[in-house]
């Protein structure tokens, strides 16, 4: 081989080496979520989790979701299974078990695999996370919600609720590297997208619950002047007056509200 080919060779792997594991290509918010999934992926055992679950259930009820899981394991059609994990989702939600709702509903988004759909299952898990009082089962919890959020943004990537939602999983349960990262995230969509509301709306809250009811109003009243008729920001301008001390103005959007 000639020295010139043996120079391009050795330069190849050179540049190949110093990328693979001398330069870090990933954002900070890629290195929280895998870190976020290695804490504690398969932490919880869902068999063992859906028999607590029924051994915590009325006779009546537990032959119900019995019935419903036989139906389950019978039908073939996609859209058949859909309906019934529908039916498993709703139950176990209401019976305030929200891992198995969430277990359920994430398996209504594999098959039909919408963001819509995606969505509803990280909403599920990030409700449940906010319920947990174990730990294995709050970071099981918090890793479905991100992963579901994070599915839901890759079928529909201009939908910034769903980055809203990502956010919110972040501000909940921080990464104990980067507590700011829920916010961080907000802030940064408040910056590429100024008069989305929703983003507006939850900064002006995460003010509230930390008093900074001056920099909360000034969000809300833009938030007002965008969308008139939003009972959320109405509801939530007579909370930031009252806690800035302004009653009379509290008193007028209170008796706009809503609720």
């Amino acid at each position: 081989m000639k020295k010139t080919h043996w120079f391009s060779v050795l330069l190849f792997s050179l540049l190949f080496c110093l990328l693979y594991f001398g330069c870090d290509t990933k954002s900070t918010e890629t290195k929280a979520v895998e870190k976020s999934r290695a804490l504690n992926f398969e932490s919880v055992n869902m068999q063992n989790l859906l028999q607590e679950g029924l051994t915590m259930l009325p006779g009546s009820e537990r032959t119900k979701v019995l019935m419903l899981d036989q139906s389950l394991s019978k039908v073939t059609e996609d859209s058949e299974k859909v309906e019934l994990l529908k039916k498993m989702a709703g139950f176990w939600y209401d019976n305030n078990n929200g891992l198995l709702s969430g277990y359920y509903a994430e398996k209504i988004a594999n098959l039909s695999n919408t963001a819509n759909a995606w969505s509803m299952a990280g909403t599920t898990f990030f409700l449940s996370l906010k319920k947990q009082e174990e730990k294995n089962k709050k970071e099981y919890a918090l890793e479905k919600a991100l992963e579901a959020f994070e599915n839901a943004i890759s079928l529909e990537p201009d939908n910034i609720q769903h980055r809203i939602n990502r956010a919110l999983c972040f501000v909940d349960s921080p990464p104990e590297d980067n507590p700011m990262m829920g916010i961080q995230q907000l802030l940064e969509l408040n910056r590429s997208n100024p008069e989305n509301v929703p983003v507006i709306l939850q900064l002006a809250r995460l003010g509230l619950q930390t008093n900074q009811f001056e920099k909360a109003i000034g969000r809300l009243e833009k938030a007002l002047s965008l969308e008139p008729e939003n009972q959320s920001t109405i509801c939530l301008l007579a909370e930031a007056y009252a806690g800035f001390g302004e009653k009379i103005k509290a008193e007028q959007f209170a008796k706009l509200c809503k609720k």
